[in-house]
């Protein structure tokens, strides 16, 4: 377990490596490697902590972590922008699930985390209400068996989100849970703008300083895969800052990460079948 934490607040693994690194100069960082590639317009970074020198240094646990940036959305000229960013964090998400061993049939918990009610909070609830949830219809369609729930904070149920997600993979019996957040970022100019994706699982609100319980294969039992992204930056001294548009931006962000979610789970539905999920 790392225990060293970062001077900044972020839970991207992308932006912590880059910091770490701009403080060590060219210097190899030791237990982590990193990368970064271009394809279709989407940049992707790609970190690995493969130790726990490397969990200390960056502040992150073990793992794998993907970012995906976003830029080909704001740019409204560029075509079919949506699906691609789509079918992009879709690819990640698959091989991510695939490197824990889940098999394309394998039954599949989709957890929204957030407050709907703080619209930049919202991202995780938003995702879940577009998820085609085929648990119980799966059996002789072809289709996997996803199930779908939306958590809710603690401020707000008296739940701690592990706590149900325990709950509902002791009774549903997933073969592994993505989890959908909303993350921090500590460089404003990646709020709304990039998708991380990681398999060390989550724990929610420590981006902003209210930790609570961890949610990772340890202690759910499953591979947790977590999907996110920034839409708050910690500027100090107890500020929280958003972008003025976070209501259009986290409803169409959380639409897309559904669209992404859908793709990667159900390979059986073509692309206007699950375009029509998002309506």
């Amino acid at each position: 377990m790392f225990k060293h934490k970062p001077q900044y607040r972020t839970d991207l693994a992308s932006e912590a490596a880059e910091t770490l690194r701009a403080g060590r100069g060219a210097g190899r960082i030791h237990g982590i490697i990193s990368d970064r590639a271009e394809e279709d317009g989407f940049t992707t970074d790609t970190v690995r902590v493969i130790n726990g020198t490397g969990a200390a240094a960056i502040g992150k646990p073990i793992g794998h972590y993907v970012t995906v940036g976003l830029e080909p959305l704001t740019v409204r000229r560029e075509l079919n922008a949506f699906t691609r960013a789509a079918k992009k964090i879709a690819s990640e998400l698959r091989f991510m699930l695939m490197e824990q061993d889940v098999e394309d049939s394998d039954p599949v918990l989709v957890m929204g985390l957030g407050n709907e009610s703080v619209t930049s909070d919202s991202v995780g609830p938003v995702a879940v209400r577009k998820i085609f949830a085929t648990r119980k219809v799966a059996e002789d369609s072809g289709l996997r068996k996803v199930s779908c729930v939306s958590a809710g904070v603690l401020g707000t149920t008296g739940i701690e989100a592990a706590e149900l997600l325990q709950g509902v993979i002791r009774e549903t019996y997933p073969k592994a849970a993505v989890i959908v957040d909303a993350l921090a970022a500590a460089d404003s100019k990646r709020l709304c703008k990039s998708v991380q994706i990681n398999d060390s699982g989550i724990i929610p609100g420590s981006g902003v300083g209210n930790s609570r319980a961890a949610m990772n294969k340890e202690s759910l039992g499953v591979p947790v895969i977590a999907v996110g992204i920034p839409t708050v930056t910690d500027i100090g001294d107890g500020l929280i800052v958003t972008p003025r548009d976070i209501d259009a931006s986290a409803e169409e962000l959380g639409r897309l990460l559904a669209h992404a979610i859908n793709i990667a789970l159900q390979d059986a539905l073509d692309e206007n079948e699950l375009r029509e999920l998002l309506m």
